[in-house]
């Protein structure tokens, strides 16, 4: 949604818009490859995660 309105207030170049339709939506198809790679590592539970205290970042630890 948020692309789109954002497509039709900041008119471009129709190049320039078609390049950054592409990026855009080359990054989503990146990260949802990232998470179901994640999701079978952890199902194969060659990976591990673990919340940590003082960010909110997840840490991935590789399971020997």
């Amino acid at each position: 949604m948020g692309v789109v309105l954002g497509l039709l207030v900041a008119p471009e170049s129709g190049k320039a818009t078609r390049r950054r339709i592409r990026a855009e939506a080359d990054r989503m198809i990146d990260q949802a490859l990232a998470n179901k790679q994640l999701k079978n590592l952890q199902e194969d539970e060659l990976v591990t995660t673990t919340a940590t205290t003082t960010r909110p970042v997840e840490r991935y630890t590789l399971s020997s």
